[in-house]
Parts: structure tokens; C-alpha cells; sequence
């Protein structure tokens, strides 16, 4: 992931965050990954009761 990052041609000053959207469990590995900024279950991405994040 951190090589398809890079080849991104992004303006200057756009920030790239990343995200693990995810259906079971997360190996350890992953969830201490310093390179995924966001973990994310795919329930919550059909939860309407969960808060949205801007």
C-alpha cells in the first residue's frame, strides 16, 4: 500500500490518510500496522446510528 501511495500525483498540501476497511478479524499485524491510519468494520459503514466523522 505504502507504493501505491507514493505513485499518487496529488496537488501540493493534499494529505493522503489511509484506511483497512475489514470483515472478520484483523490480524495483529495489521491492527499495529503504523501505515494504516484507519481500521474500519464493514458494519460500521451501514450502521446509521454510528457518528459520522467529517
Amino acid at each position: 500500500m505504502r507504493h501505491k501511495v507514493a505513485a499518487l500525483k496529488l496537488p501540493r498540501g493534499i494529505a493522503v490518510r489511509t484506511a483497512l476497511v475489514h470483515d472478520g478479524d484483523v490480524a495483529p499485524e495489521l491492527a499495529e500496522n503504523r501505515f494504516i491510519d484507519f481500521i474500519v468494520p464493514v458494519e460500521r459503514l451501514f450502521d446509521a446510528t454510528q457518528e459520522q466523522v467529517p
